[in-house]
């Protein structure tokens, strides 16, 4: 039912998609299971998603609602805890890499192989839920990240020529943290992050806590700045590893406690020319653990979405859950409106309020008044009905004079 509001000429909507529900709120747009440990990567330039599994790679068509998979291949590269996949849009790779074992392994597309095989498939990472990104010039470079009861300040950027991590040297204040946000701004060139949870030691025993700030790094000068103190924030403050960052530089980034297992993703946006937490459209339900979970935020602009997709193993599964909403967001609101009386309408029912509050003080006052002189005449009728009475003068009695008074 659409309800019309100036002039109450109500319809009725056929199959209606709203515009506004497509900004506003999420859409689980898909939901798929895979053995053991999943990446993810994103291809926003072809519109395309990557799912990697021990099994299997699997590439999925955003610009379709359904998200059905456009490929689906056979891949004998196990997919480990130190694994992370990233897409370079700028030389067109799938990348496979590992921090622990220092590696980088592509996806051949035509032959449908990784280029490498890692040696060891024992050992967890030193480096979960760090933060990532392929740089304008092709260099892969990443930040962060935990292990062995150790939070990381590691900025770590890929030698080809060296075929290794190496250890970039940095100024300015980057603290030991990991589920920290990590995106790139076009505008300056700079990458910022937010938020994430550590300590200034990097030791997980000691004084523990969120960063509620937002830092910007230069990879031409190596620096860290602090481009916003968010403390007045209390509420959780770790991210999905990536944010998006728009044309107007507003940071948009899905926020979540590091605390609550059955969690809530949260997108907020940043204007970084006028920093303030903004919060957008539906949360999203989130599984957390944080070494079984992951979450990330992606921005398509060929096709004005934006992707959140979720990742949950429990007993060697892993579940993958893919949600879509309309860019830009929108402030969450209620469904269905509830709609105000129109003017008129409610002068009517002041009215009607009124005369009923008039109503109930006088028909009373006049019942009772009505009531009252019933009851006089009456008591008057038996009055002079008595007066009125000439009995007989039978037995010696004497005659009652009109003025007399009668007392009973």
């Amino acid at each position: 039912m659409v309800i019309e509001k100036n002039h109450r000429a109500n319809g009725r909507v056929e199959n209606p998609t709203w515009l506004m529900k497509l900004h506003n709120q999420w859409e689980n747009i898909d939901t798929r299971e895979f053995p053991g440990f999943v990446k993810i990567a994103s291809n926003p330039r072809d519109g395309l998603l990557y799912i990697a599994s021990s099994k299997s790679l699997e590439i999925i068509d955003i610009s379709n609602n359904n998200a059905p998979s456009i490929g689906e291949y056979n891949s004998r590269h196990p997919m480990l805890s130190s694994n992370q996949l990233i897409f370079d849009t700028i030389n067109n790779d799938l990348i496979c890499y590992s921090l622990r074992e220092n590696y980088t392994h592509y996806y051949n597309f035509e032959t449908k192989t990784w280029s490498g095989f890692p040696s060891d498939t024992l050992s967890y990472t030193t480096y979960w839920h760090h933060n990532k990104i392929i740089t304008p010039d092709g260099n892969l470079y990443t930040f962060g990240g935990y292990g062995q009861h150790l939070y990381k300040s590691h900025v770590q950027k890929w030698s080809a020529g060296e075929e290794r991590f190496d250890t970039v040297g940095t100024k300015g204040e980057f603290h030991p943290r990991y589920l920290a946000g990590g995106g790139y701004n076009h505008n300056d060139s700079l990458y910022y992050l937010i938020g994430g949870y550590g300590s200034k030691s990097g030791i997980q025993a000691v004084n523990t806590d969120y960063y509620y700030e937002i830092l910007s790094y230069s990879f031409k000068d190596s620096v860290f700045n602090r481009v916003y103190d968010c403390s007045e924030n209390d509420l959780g403050f770790c991210f999905a590893g990536s944010l998006v960052i728009d044309d107007s530089s507003n940071i948009y980034g899905l926020r979540f406690s590091k605390y609550l297992s059955e969690n809530k993703l949260q997108l907020i946006k940043i204007p970084l020319n006028k920093p303030e937490i903004i919060e957008l459209a539906s949360p999203i339900d989130f599984s957390f653990i944080d070494v079984k979970s992951t979450a990330e935020l992606y921005y398509y602009p060929r096709l004005q979405k934006m992707i959140a997709v979720s990742t949950y193993l429990d007993k060697n599964v892993s579940q993958v859950k893919i949600y879509s909403i309309a860019f830009p967001p929108q402030a969450y609101t209620d469904p269905i409106e509830k709609i105000s009386p129109s003017p008129i309408k409610s002068i009517w029912l002041i009215l009607a309020g009124i005369l009923a509050v008039i109503a109930a003080i006088i028909i009373p006052y006049f019942i009772r008044k009505k009531r009252k002189l019933t009851s006089d005449k009456e008591s008057v009728g038996l009055v002079s009905a008595i007066i009125d009475k000439k009995p007989n003068k039978s037995h010696g009695a004497k005659e009652i004079s009109a003025n007399s008074i009668i007392l009973f």
